[in-house]
């Protein structure tokens, strides 16, 4: 029996008005996931979806204004910028925006929370409810799937429930029990200041419903691809990592729901020319994706993709080729680091060799590549940080493109946070006796950039191929870090340099703003 409720929309006497929220900063390439699938589940049951997709439309009122701001999204991601100064350099614009969420005639709000958006989240949540105090306010998604972000969330006077993990059917059946006038704390898998239900049962993902991009403006996503789910969580273990605790096991879809699915989002959305799986990994299990490999293959590729993977032995130069002939032009891999000691100190365990054999591999089958690099593990000392050096220089004619990063220690366990002796865990944590501190982070992370520019690798940051618009992540960076240091003299030393670059871009069009 299917864990979701499937019946007809006709089955159900109203309709729910809910406005879904995606505050800043998300993929601004493609339309997110998430938001579609829930707006799918809750047409199913009567409901009427709402999008405010405020990461994409902050993003083009930024660039509009000739602001620096809307190339921001890797410190986002990163979570190194400080909501409060965008909400003050944009404070008419989101009290404009939080009076649009307001007034949409929605009953119940729910807010998409990341790592890189949930300051932002709450927010703009206590303006909405100053607003429309009626208003049911729901927070989900992954920052969810923390206890104590739950906890945290909970206690908000704002936060009227909390889905806490998997919301496929919790949320839609948080909204039918509001309808109806239930109290959100009989629903299970639904947390609210009161009482909390009983937990949520795992998605069959064979049983969800094909998402729903028609509350997106997909013209403002020239890529022209959606996103799919091919799976959810993984077969690794990498300590810096939340994905696989989030999930608890890897689950796939089948191969012919995922070649289903991608008919019928070609069927409905015309201009549509590729997809792009977003889940962890699309070759977690190799026979399945073998299966859909050899679907798209028949019905002579439907469209081109690309996805997430991992590296492992299963990836041959035939395996690749056939990929490539189902419609895969792109794998984005999860190298990380170029020392074996290193890799076997995260959990992901696998030697530079057999990354450098699978990155040459999809280059040769006639595909390209974006690497992940991550800078600053509490196990990399300086010659192990070298290894990697090493191994992108090496490899540069199989690199197609770098994305670099620096070690978040908060997924890792109490465990691993005693091993290595880490101090003050959060973005501005350190190890190893203070000497693997941010600041070393940082001076890493510029060198993995330089030496790939020197080896004509293109990376991504801000404009993916220009290093000067670096310096202005750098800058950015720097300054929010001595405030939070309450280092002044310092942060003042790069925010006057922050302005300088600001000015001068503004005045020339180079930098983070050039097209």
């Amino acid at each position: 029996m299917s864990d979701l409720d499937t019946r007809p929309a006709a089955d159900y006497a109203c309709t729910v008005r809910t406005a879904l929220v995606l505050c800043p900063s998300w993929d601004l390439r493609h339309p997110t996931y998430a938001p579609a699938l829930l707006a799918a589940l809750l047409r199913s049951r009567g409901h009427e979806p709402l999008l405010f997709d405020l990461n994409k439309d902050f993003a083009l009122h930024a660039e509009a204004a000739g602001d620096p701001s809307a190339k921001l999204e890797p410190l986002w991601a990163n979570c190194l910028i400080q909501p409060r100064r965008l909400l003050d350099r944009f404070a008419v614009f989101f009290e404009e925006y939080a009076a649009r969420v307001a007034g949409s005639r929605a009953a119940v709000v729910g807010f998409t929370a990341l790592g890189s958006n949930i300051a932002m989240s709450r927010a703009l949540a206590r303006r909405v409810k100053a607003l429309n105090p009626g208003l049911f306010v729901v927070f989900g998604g992954p920052s969810c799937f923390s206890p104590d972000v739950c906890a945290q969330l909970v206690k908000n006077d704002v936060i009227d429930a909390v889905v806490p993990g998997e919301g496929d059917r919790a949320f839609p059946d948080l909204v039918d029990a509001l309808d109806v006038g239930r109290s959100a704390s009989s629903v299970a898998g639904v947390l609210t200041r009161r009482s909390s239900g009983p937990p949520a049962v795992p998605t069959v993902l064979d049983d969800l419903p094909t998402p729903d991009f028609s509350i997106y403006n997909l013209g403002l996503y020239p890529q022209r691809e959606l996103t799919l789910e091919t799976s959810r969580g993984c077969v690794r273990r990498c300590d810096f990592c939340s994905d696989w605790r989030n999930w608890r096991r890897f689950r796939r879809k089948s191969p012919t729901r995922i070649a289903a699915q991608m008919r019928e989002l070609l069927g409905c959305h015309s201009e549509t020319r590729g997809f792009l799986f977003a889940d962890s990994i699309v070759n977690g299990d190799i026979s399945s994706l073998a299966t859909l490999a050899d679907a798209l293959i028949a019905e002579g590729s439907l469209a081109r993709w690309s996805g997430y993977a991992i590296v492992r032995p299963e990836m041959t130069a035939s395996f690749l080729e056939k990929l490539r002939r189902a419609g895969a032009w792109n794998l984005f891999y999860g190298v990380e680091t170029g020392s074996e000691a290193v890799s076997l100190a995260m959990g992901k365990r696998v030697s530079p060799q057999l990354n450098s054999r699978v990155l040459r591999a999809t280059r040769e089958a006639g595909m390209t590549n974006v690497v992940f690099i991550m800078v600053g593990h509490p196990s990399e000392g300086e010659a192990e940080f070298e290894e990697t050096l090493d191994f992108i220089r090496r490899n540069a004619s199989s690199i197609g493109c770098l994305s670099v990063s620096m070690c978040n220690t908060d997924p890792m366990d109490e465990q691993a946070i005693a091993r290595y002796g880490i101090a003050h865990p959060g973005p501005y944590w350190s190890a190893r006796g203070g000497q693997n501190d941010f600041c070393m982070r940082l001076d890493r992370f510029r060198r993995v950039h330089r030496t790939a520019y020197d080896h004509g690798i293109e990376v991504y940051v801000h404009n993916r191929s220009d290093p000067t618009s670096h310096e202005f992540y750098y800058e950015t960076v720097l300054a929010e870090y001595h405030l939070a240091m309450s280092n002044h003299l310092e942060a003042a030393t790069h925010l006057v340099r922050l302005h300088r670059l600001e000015t001068a871009w503004r005045a020339t069009g180079a930098g983070p703003l050039a097209s």
